[in-house]
């Protein structure tokens, strides 16, 4: 699905007026792309240990789309050891379906951080769970998913 619709003039930063409800409705895997697509050789899981993101791993880990292709497990947070187990968990269940993984754990913003680190190691796709919280919680606080549709300059593989 393109992250534009017809009537776009091509904006930065800028996301159709329907894709949210799309995403939000379906059930299914969702790539979004922008309107110049490149075959992925190495793409990012943005993961934090929550329900949604463990189902994220687990359909990658599952799932032959990503196999062979170079594998980044970024995790927004404080290394604590509880961080640290949550990652390994995930870094274990890669490993295991035949990935070689780049694991890190990195503080900061969670959409600044994963962004960033996007641009500076040349991500050509970012997996990450979606709206895994209720809607009067993300209008209270905001939407990582939301936020990531707008500003991502590169495919996203939304999984719910």
């Amino acid at each position: 699905m393109g992250c534009q619709g017809e009537s776009s003039q091509n904006a930065t930063f800028h996301v159709g007026s329907h894709i949210e409800n799309v995403v939000r409705t379906l059930s299914r895997p969702i790539l979004v792309t922008p309107q110049q697509f490149v075959n992925p050789e190495r793409f990012i899981i943005a993961y934090d240990g929550s329900a949604t993101s463990r189902k994220c791993v687990e359909m990658i880990a599952n799932s032959p789309l990503l196999k062979g292709l170079e594998c980044h497990l970024l995790m927004v947070s404080h290394k604590t050891e509880e961080a640290i187990a949550h990652l390994g968990w995930a870094e274990k269940l890669l490993h295991s379906a035949g990935f070689q993984v780049v694991s890190i754990i990195a503080p900061g913003d969670v959409e600044d951080t994963i962004l960033d680190y996007c641009s500076r190691q040349n991500m050509h796709l970012l997996a990450m769970g979606a709206y895994g919280h209720s809607r009067i919680r993300q209008f209270l606080v905001g939407s990582t998913t939301t936020t990531i549709l707008a500003r991502a300059t590169i495919p996203l593989l939304l999984l719910r």
